[in-house]
């Protein structure tokens, strides 16, 4: 007697409605120039998630979206705009930077439900090396000091060193030993300004 295979139960369809309303979906600029039904599979093959504790607010990527999509659009112009769409949201990407951020994982060890590893560091390592963590800084900084009543850019900041820990996966070539705290890592040096705001680091 042949044995029955069990039939799996199909997932439940999202509806188109639901994602575009949905704050943690791509937007739709993004992928309008696909045409509407290939926009249509994009969203529904979208893997939905639970934001995480480290995930940016609404409010917060209001403030540096403009920045990371006009970076987007300038290295796409580099390139003649010629090849494939962007397919991952720039929202997602920068709450996944936060998230091996904020916990210290392997950047391997990233959650599926974010975008692949390599492609949430290379962004990460253009963006350190194109200064964009700098103006997103400087940005915040500025927004910060004019909410107080403070001229942009500061006049004076007060500066300090402080030797952090590194890692078991960083190279020992990579970190040194601080013999007075006893500390093996690095050191950091940092700037901050009267309002307590971050100027520079290094």
């Amino acid at each position: 007697m042949r044995a029955v295979r069990p039939v799996r139960p199909r997932p439940p369809s999202v509806s188109f409605d639901s994602l575009l309303s949905d704050p943690y979906a791509p937007p739709v600029e993004a992928v309008c120039a696909l045409g509407a039904s290939d926009a249509r599979r994009y969203y529904r093959n979208m893997k939905r998630h639970r934001p995480y504790p480290s995930d940016l607010s609404d409010a917060r990527w209001e403030l540096i979206g403009p920045t990371l999509t006009a970076w987007r659009a300038e290295r796409r112009g580099k390139d003649l705009d010629i090849g494939r769409l962007p397919e991952h949201d720039l929202r997602r990407i920068m709450d996944a930077i936060l998230y091996v951020d904020r916990t210290g994982i392997p950047w391997r060890y990233l959650p599926h439900d974010f975008p692949p590893w390599e492609t949430v560091y290379g962004y990460f390592a253009a963006w350190q090396e194109e200064g964009v963590f700098g103006q997103l800084n400087g940005l915040l900084r500025r927004l910060v000091r004019e909410a107080e009543g403070q001229v942009a850019e500061p006049s004076a900041c007060v500066l300090d060193a402080q030797s952090i820990k590194t890692s078991a996966n960083v190279h020992a070539a990579d970190q040194a030993i601080d013999a007075g705290k006893k500390i093996a890592g690095r050191k950091r040096h940092h700037g901050v300004d009267a309002s307590e705001c971050s100027w520079q680091s290094g």
